[in-house]
């Protein structure tokens, strides 16, 4: 056989096929074409599981698993991402809405209409950005009736997802007419059975932040060597805030008095008091410890062998 040189010509007679061009001569390389080393990808070295055993069995399949078909023909082919994306998406969308970030539960109609269009177009958004809402919201809570419209909402959600959902919770009380008063404290008060408010927080097990905005008018008081504070003993008797510290994830609880024309007024007329009672020796708790609710709420914590953060308001917050 005849040595080659770099490259040889071959020679085709014309084509005879109609519409194709002529072709006179091909060139064709006696050597392999070295390839660039940057369009060279080397398989990365990953080590990989071994293939579980015959007895292993299969995965679970009650969990179903949406398609990219079966999205589209929904409507939405987002329902095909992993639920960990989707959430990220709806994280971002519910940011432009920071009314969400606390809700006042109405006491009689549905309150997820207000929430944003998009939450109702599919149940299974509706269902994931709900729970995502409920998770970063404070429900604020104003009297019994708002307790159980509160409760329904919830109980839309299985599996007691909505309840487990909820990390924050504010009880404000409220005044109807000017004759009918419900106050945060009186949504505990205890009975032949569990208040509601005592009832919910035993469905919600994850709150970690309680608010009260007490009235100044439910609190019982003691005077102990000229000095005024909270008679604790009366107060654990006729309300149930030991359900707030039965809490076991509970971390911060925020005290606050429910404002009224003379409420400044009287408070700064009660530290000067306590500052009187001081100048006898007397070393009670004033506002700063909300007269000694803050004490008995870390020592309820402690006695868990947990810290309880209790926040007292200051006279520039009375203002």
């Amino acid at each position: 056989m005849p040595a080659f040189k770099d490259t040889e010509m071959l020679i085709f007679p014309p084509a005879e096929m109609p519409g194709f061009p002529s072709v006179d001569s091909l060139t064709f390389p006696s050597s392999p074409v070295e390839i660039p080393a940057f369009l060279v990808s080397e398989m990365p070295d990953v080590p990989y599981p071994p293939s579980p055993p015959a007895s292993a069995g299969s995965r679970s399949k009650s969990k179903r698993i949406i398609t990219y078909l079966e999205a589209a023909n929904s409507g939405n082919v987002m329902l095909c991402l992993p639920r960990g994306i989707r959430s990220r998406i709806y994280a971002l969308l519910l940011a432009d809405y920071p009314e969400l970030r606390n809700i006042e539960v109405p006491e009689t109609r549905d309150f997820a209409k207000t929430f944003p269009e998009f939450c109702h177009s599919l149940d299974m958004i509706y269902f994931d950005t709900c729970l995502l809402m409920i998770k970063s919201t404070t429900f604020t809570i104003s009297s019994d009736s708002a307790i159980f419209n509160l409760m329904v909402f919830l109980d839309e959600f299985p599996g007691n997802k909505g309840y487990d959902s909820v990390q924050s919770l504010e009880f404000a009380g409220r005044t109807v007419s000017g004759t009918l008063e419900e106050t945060a404290l009186s949504l505990f008060e205890k009975g032949k059975f569990n208040s509601n408010a005592t009832e919910l927080l035993r469905r919600c097990p994850n709150v970690k932040e309680i608010s009260l905005v007490i009235s100044l008018d439910d609190l019982p008081w003691t005077f102990d060597h000229g000095g005024r504070t909270l008679n604790i003993v009366a107060l654990t008797d006729k309300y149930d805030i030991a359900s707030i510290t039965a809490l076991t994830k509970v971390e911060v609880i925020t005290l606050s008095l429910k404002p009224f024309m003379a409420l400044e007024k009287i408070v700064r007329t009660m530290e000067e008091e306590r500052k009187t009672a001081q100048m006898w020796g007397w070393m009670g708790p004033g506002l700063d410890g909300f007269w000694g609710l803050k004490a008995w709420f870390e020592e309820q914590g402690l006695d868990q062998m947990r810290l309880i953060d209790v926040r007292c308001p200051s006279l520039d917050q009375l203002v």
